[in-house]
Order: C-alpha cells, then sequence, then structure tokens
C-alpha cells in the first residue's frame, strides 16, 4: 500500500466506526464526506513548498518528507497529529478510539495494540521508535497504557518544540540539514557508488530485492561493523529495517535502495559535516571490508567477500582497533585515517567512463620515426602498468603479512602473558599452603608444650604426695603411687607421640592431595587456553 500523509476517514472504514454513528443521529443534521484522501507516495515529486503544514487535499511539502524519514522524534510527532486529527476533525472520542485496539477490553493498551494503532494511522515508524513511544506513554512502568495516561499525552501541549528546531544550528534536524541532505541525493559521487551498489545487489537483474536478500545481506553488513556480532538478533534487526525501509511494499526498487542505503549512511557518517565526503568515506569504508573486484568473463566485477570466502570476517581488521585508531585522531584533531582501497568508488569509475563517450581522434598519418616512438612509448606504459600492478599485488601481499604477524605476535603475548599470571596464582597458592602449614605446626607444638606442662604438674603432685606419705611411714605405698605416677606419664607421652605422627602424616598426606590438585587445575587451565587458541587460529 502506498502511503498517505494524514490519516483520515480512510483508517477507520473498515471499522465502520463513523457510519453507525451517522445511522443513529437523524439525518440531515450531520454530513459525512465518504471521499477519500488522496493517496500519494511519501517519495514521488514533490511541491517545493518550505512548510509542514499539509493540508488534506494537498501533497505533502519537502521538509516534512524529508524530517519524516531522517527525524525519528517527528515521525512520533505525527503519530500525535494524525490522533488529535481523529478526535477534533472526526469527532472521535478517545475511549472510542481507545477501544478500536484494545481486543481484550482490559482498558490498557499492550504494546502490539499499540503497533496496531499506529498501523491504522498509515505511518511508518521503526521497531525501536515504537518502544520509545511506549515508555513515554507508560509513566507508572506498568508495561501497559490505560485511558488516563493515553490522555495526557494526546493533550499535552508540546507543539511548539518543532518550529523552534528548524532554525537552532545545534539541531540535527533543522531546514537546513535537512535541505543539504536533499541536495546530496543527487550528488554525482554519491550516486556513482549507490549506483555501483545497487549493480552488485541485484545480481539478478530482477530490479527488485525481496527480504531474504535484504536480510542476507544486512547480516553480513552488521558483521562487518561489529565486534561482538550475534546471528539472531542481527536477523531481527534486519528484518524490523526491512519494514521501514520497504515503505509497506513486499520488495524494494532502486529508488528505495538508494534512499535506504543513503539513510545508513548519514547515521553513520563520520563527523557533523553533511558533505559528500563524509557520506562517501563511510560507503569507502564499508566497500573496504566487505567487497573485491574479480575479473568476470575478461571484465572487472565488484562481488561480496562472503560469496566466495566463508572466512571473510576472520581476515579484516577488528573493530575495536578501528575504533581506537579513530578516537585517537579526533583527539588529536586529525582528520580521518585514509581508505586503503575502495573497490566500489573503483568500480563506480569504472561504470562511469563506460557511459562517457569516446571521441575517435583524427586519423593522422604517422612516419616511420613517429611511429616507432608511438610504439616505444606504448611499451613503456605497457611496463609501468605492469609495475604498478605488481607493486600494488606486493603491497596487498605485504599489508596481509603485516597483518598476520601482528595478530600472532598479539596472541603470542597473550600467551606469555596468561603463562605468567598461571605461575603468579601457583606462587601466592603455594605461599598460602605454606602459610598455613607453619600455622598448624605452631598451634600443634602450642598444644605438646600444653600437655607437657600438666604432665609435669601431676609428676610434682604425685611426688609431694609420695613424700608426704614417706613421712608418714608408709613407704609401700609411696613407692606404688610413684610407680603408678611413672606408668601414667610413660602412656601419657606414648598417646602424644602416636597423636603426634598421626597429625603429621595428615599434614603430609593432604599436603601431597593440595599439590596434586593444583597441578592438575593448572595443566586443565593450560589444555583450555591453548584448546581456544586453536579452534581461534583454525
Amino acid at each position: 500500500k502506498k502511503l498517505v500523509p494524514r490519516a483520515t476517514t480512510l483508517a477507520l472504514q473498515p471499522l465502520d466506526l463513523v457510519k453507525r454513528r451517522c445511522l443513529d443521529e437523524d439525518q440531515g443534521t450531520r454530513a459525512f464526506s465518504k471521499k477519500k484522501p488522496p493517496v500519494s507516495n511519501q517519495f514521488a515529486p514533490l511541491k517545493r513548498r518550505h512548510s509542514f503544514s499539509t493540508l488534506p487535499d494537498q501533497e505533502p511539502t519537502l521538509l516534512h518528507d524529508l524530517r519524516s524519514y531522517f527525524d525519528p522524534q517527528y515521525r512520533l510527532y505525527l503519530v500525535k497529529k494524525q490522533l488529535l486529527s481523529l478526535v477534533r476533525d472526526d469527532d472521535v472520542s478517545v475511549e472510542e478510539m481507545f477501544d478500536l485496539v484494545d481486543e481484550d477490553f482490559s482498558g490498557v493498551l499492550e504494546r502490539d495494540e499499540l503497533v496496531k494503532m499506529i498501523h491504522l494511522l498509515q505511518i511508518k515508524v521503526k521497531e525501536v521508535e515504537i518502544d520509545t513511544l511506549m515508555d513515554i506513554l507508560d509513566e507508572d512502568g506498568s508495561g501497559g497504557v490505560d485511558i488516563d495516561e493515553f490522555q495526557d499525552w494526546l493533550f499535552a501541549t508540546e507543539d511548539a518544540w518543532l518550529e523552534k528546531r528548524r532554525f537552532r544550528e545545534d539541531d540535527e534536524f533543522n531546514d537546513q540539514r535537512l535541505l543539504q541532505r536533499e541536495v546530496l541525493r543527487f550528488d554525482a559521487d554519491i550516486r556513482g557508488m549507490l549506483g555501483a551498489l545497487w549493480d552488485l545487489v541485484d545480481a539478478d537483474d530482477s530490479g527488485q530485492v525481496d527480504l531474504d536478500e535484504y536480510v542476507t545481506l544486512s547480516v553480513n553488513l552488521q558483521r562487518a561493523v561489529t565486534d561482538d556480532f550475534d546471528l539472531e538478533e542481527a536477523t531481527k534487526i534486519a528484518k524490523r529495517e526491512f519494514e521501514f525501509d520497504a515503505q509497506g511494499h513486499e520488495t524494494m526498487d532502486k529508488t528505495l535502495f538508494f534512499w535506504s542505503f543513503f539513510q545508513l549512511a548519514d547515521a553513520w557518517r563520520d563527523g557533523p559535516d553533511i558533505n559528500s565526503s563524509s557520506y562517501c568515506y563511510f560507503m569507502d569504508f564499508l566497500s573496504y571490508r566487505c567487497t573485491s573486484i574479480e575479473e568476470v568473463d575478461g571484465k572487472p566485477t565488484l562481488v561480496w567477500k562472503w560469496s566466495s570466502d566463508p572466512d571473510w570476517y576472520s581476515k579484516i581488521e577488528p573493530m575495536r582497533l578501528v575504533e581506537k585508531r579513530r578516537n585517537q585522531r579526533r583527539k588529536k584533531g586529525l582528520p580521518p585515517e585514509p581508505i586503503p582501497t575502495s573497490p566500489l568508488r573503483e568500480m563506480a569509475l569504472y561504470n562511469r567512463s563506460l557511459r562517457e563517450p569516446v571521441v575517435p581522434a583524427p586519423a593522422k598519418k604517422l612516419t616511420l620515426k613517429e611511429a616507432a616512438k608511438a610504439a616505444k612509448q606504448a611499451a613503456k606504459a605497457r611496463k609501468n602498468q605492469q609495475r604498478r600492478r605488481a607493486r600494488r599485488s606486493w603491497d596487498l601481499e605485504q599489508e596481509g603479512k603485516t597483518r598476520l604477524q601482528a595478530r600472532a605476535d598479539a596472541d603470542a603475548s597473550y600467551l606469555e602473558a596468561e603463562r605468567l599470571r598461571l605461575e603468579m596464582e601457583e606462587a601466592r597458592e603455594e605461599a598460602l599452603r605454606a602459610k598455613q602449614e607453619a600455622q598448624r605446626e605452631a598451634i600443634r607444638q602450642k598444644a605438646e608444650a600444653k600437655a607437657l606442662k600438666e604432665m609435669e604438674k601431676k609428676e610434682a603432685a604425685a611426688k609431694r604426695e609420695a613424700a608426704r606419705l614417706e613421712k608418714l611411714g608408709e613407704k609401700q605405698k609411696a613407692m606404688e603411687l610413684r610407680e603408678q605416677a611413672r606408668r601414667e606419664a610413660q602412656q601419657e607421652q606414648a598417646r602424644l607421640k602416636r597423636e603426634a605422627a598421626a597429625a603429621r602424616e595428615f599434614n603430609l598426606k593432604k599436603k601431597l592431595e593440595e599439590k596434586q590438585a593444583a597441578k592438575a587445575a593448572s595443566a586443565d587451565r593450560k589444555r583450555r587456553l591453548m584448546e581456544g587458541k586453536v579452534e581461534e587460529a583454525e
């Protein structure tokens, strides 16, 4: 379906809401126009009126068209504006509008029901913007929007912000910057590179890009510019972007594809400047990471790297290193680093050279000397071209070797750091075990000293008792007591020796078990580390 800038009765006709109201009231007291609003493509040729006011019977203005495509806040503003139009112009109450999409009659709008309302208005918004609108409406964080929250948002007077933004110099989407984007769409360099990209995407010359082709392209482009790549999340993002970029169609034609990649370059451009070089720089960077030129049927052809090399992603530089260098150059005030080569730009220049007519030089009869000189110059030119090609091949080979060597050095440094870390952990564990052993030995010695002290006290008490008995004339009893004390002392010493031997044997066995467990853990960590590196290298 084509887009309409203003949703009037067209959004309500499937529900027959206004028709039922007309039947209930007296005929003649109210007139209802069944004239449908004009249907127009959002990107059709526009009337160049520098205004945002769009009447029902007029085409959308240029600035409205640009802002509705580039500015996410303006798209949410359009949603609110169309809802107010239904309330004020078509005399639809907020309760009736709320009940139209509240399928379960719970009195609360869920996210799916809010999406249904926006689809009825025929306004194209992205999924992330629906999430933003849901956060704005759901003030209490309940996960749904009740009718009070909906009314507070709908009738809030916040429309003056648009006129202020139009002339603010620091606003990314003011009138001047929007018109600069419109002019850049017709830049020769940008259109040439987008044309070469379209020839690559539309390999079957069907003139259309369907959902599967778009998802494959988007997923691989996301892989090229992100390090923490998630296939499931990337596929979900690609499908959401296709719904917006296709503008309600099942496939994308060349015009919609140009708009899609122009918006992508606008979002990823390096710096605030809106000019041809900043947009082309992003496309050069994307082309350097994702495309290459190969000879097909004797002529140069632009191809995707992933079409011929399944391991293409492992051969390009990680984005974290690229972003690190960019931030360093940005802090130093330096311009962006030059792109080594851009197959997309080279292909665009090649296509342009084919389109330009070649005017043959007037035939001139050459002398023998001039012909020999021309042949010599041609041979020299061919040699120079061969040297340049050989030099370029050598440079590419050296660059690949340098990249592989840098990656190998980084891996070796990482392995060495990991080895040192493991050795330090083992040293710390050994020191901890030695400390614990010293503490246990100190406790054991203290217990032995205490037991000996107690034994000495008992022997002294027995001697005193024996002396007392001897004094009383009971020598035999004194001898028995002395013998009993000696036997008890011997038994106590034997018990202490057995306990000390058992404690030493237990500590030795525990120490050996801890050492074996530590060695096994260290060997396991090293084995897992080496297995991870081997898999990454493969």
